[in-house]
């Protein structure tokens, strides 16, 4: 197993009863590269992202994270050990948690943190683009925008090794789409791996290393 890669899957397959979504499925990504996941609704794409995260189960196949044998089909890993982040496409942000609780939670379930947590999550923030004055509002009193860079923050704050971005320019304006870009440059930069399903990359300036069509 090459050291040099992220990710590997080999021949993944799922069903959703007779519902066949992936089918035979294999790419690999190298360390600090891009990915763009490509497709039409349905094909699989959100899918794909739960099952690297360890969240959905295949029929069949295999997975290698880091190096480390995660699925085969059956979970090997379990989520939280992956060292992996995932956005989800409807964000899934905690309703009754604050914007502050929300980062805490996973800044110290995930990285372990007890101490300087106030600066970690100013930092994450301002990459983001998520104003300070906002951390004590919950989901439901923040805009859609403000819902969307939260989301992003909080699955960047463990500084995973890969990041499952699942249409993470959706609801952000000109000026954030423009700072989760540069954002996404400098993970990759700083040593990410980064899956990107969206929807929007032909007019935006972000290169993806492979791409993968379902």
């Amino acid at each position: 197993m090459s050291n040099k890669k992220a990710l590997i899957v080999e021949s993944l397959s799922k069903s959703f009863g007779k519902h066949k979504v992936l089918s035979n499925l294999s790419f690999d990504l190298d360390k600090t590269q891009l990915l763009l996941v490509r497709g039409v609704s349905g094909s699989g794409k959100s899918t794909l992202l739960h099952i690297i995260a360890g969240l959905t189960k295949p029929n069949s196949g295999k997975i290698y994270i880091q190096g480390k044998f995660a699925n085969n089909p059956q979970i090997l890993i379990e989520p939280q050990e992956r060292n992996v982040s995932l956005l989800f496409q409807d964000l899934a942000l905690w309703p009754h948690m604050s914007a502050k609780e929300q980062l805490t939670l996973v800044a110290q379930n995930n990285r372990g943190l007890t101490t300087n947590l106030s600066k970690v999550i100013d930092e994450t923030i301002k990459r983001v683009g998520f104003d300070s004055s906002l951390l004590n509002k919950y989901p439901s009193e923040l805009s859609g925008g403000e819902q969307q860079r939260l989301a992003i923050a909080r699955a960047i704050i463990s500084k995973p090794k890969l990041l499952l971005l699942d249409e993470p320019f959706v609801a952000l304006d000109k000026d954030n789409r423009g700072k989760i870009i540069t954002l996404i440059k400098e993970l990759k930069d700083e040593g990410t791996s980064i899956i990107i399903v969206s929807h929007e990359l032909t007019n935006i300036d972000l290169k993806a290393d492979k791409e993968v069509h379902l």
